[in-house]
């Protein structure tokens, strides 16, 4: 996704890169890749089960520099993820990783967490851990970008009165913790501050002139 977006930066004469934002901050990713300092970083103030999860799926990759730890692809451990000729094993596998996932994410993320309480992480290195595919997308295409107000747009929608407790809906146009049945605060304060402050104050920066100060 994000190379398309330089090809399109690269290459499109009218715009390059719109946005619909509404009330769902998106799929927030398990890092693929981390610094090896981040990641011993984040070891080190884990619990030691914790942190041999993540070390049972990170490997370091000393052939990158810098350093980095690597996500291992699902099938290395849940060998028949992707194993259509035993449907039942590969639905099995597929059902551990997602769990899997969800645990990973949320490790890595207290650790970061932890981390920027103890001052060793700003803002910024803890909202690498958590922000969405969306949000990534709109910082390459919009607020790193050159010339937005000739080739991007951006369009905000709000949806009022949406039945929340219609999950299985509901969760189309906006974030919902289905552990908790509720929505999900976490993600709808990240949208807030990406849709409400940073785009908006992009383009008003923009239009305005005062792009390059």
């Amino acid at each position: 996704c994000m190379q398309e977006i330089d090809n399109c930066q690269r290459l499109s004469l009218g715009p390059n890169f719109v946005v619909f934002l509404g009330q769902k901050y998106g799929y927030r990713p398990l890092p693929t890749r981390v610094l090896d300092t981040e990641f011993h970083m984040i070891i080190e103030v884990l619990e030691e089960e914790d942190g041999n999860l993540l070390k049972t799926w990170y490997k370091l990759d000393t052939n990158s520099v810098p350093n980095l730890y690597v996500l291992q692809p699902v099938s290395s451990i849940y060998k028949n993820f992707t194993n259509k000729a035993q449907k039942q094993l590969m639905e099995e596998d597929q059902s551990a990783w997602w769990k899997t996932m969800g645990l990973l994410c949320t490790t890595i993320r207290k650790g970061a967490a932890k981390l920027m309480e103890m001052k060793k992480f700003t803002v910024e290195d803890n909202h690498r851990y958590n922000w969405s595919v969306t949000e990534q997308e709109v910082v390459r295409g919009i607020l790193i970008a050159k010339d937005i107000t000739e080739h991007t747009l951006a369009f905000i929608r709000e949806i009022r009165n949406i039945n929340v407790k219609l999950f299985t809906h509901s969760a189309k146009f906006i974030d919902i913790n289905f552990a908790a049945r509720k929505v999900d605060d976490e993600a709808q304060k990240m949208l807030s501050q990406l849709r409400d402050v940073k785009v908006r104050e992009e383009f008003f920066l923009s239009f305005n002139g005062k792009k390059d100060l």
